[in-house]
């Protein structure tokens, strides 16, 4: 394999979330993302 072994970073987004009925800015993975969205909206 010629080719460097290549290395996938963490997709992060900022994002307002509810913790303990307050909003709180957090840096959190495209994929937990789509599930609190998933969660929110059932």
């Amino acid at each position: 394999m010629r080719a460097s072994r290549r290395k996938w970073n963490v997709n992060l987004q900022k994002a307002t979330i509810m913790v303990d009925g307050k909003p709180q800015q957090v840096r959190i993975s495209a994929r937990a993302l789509r599930t609190l969205k998933k969660q929110n909206a059932a």
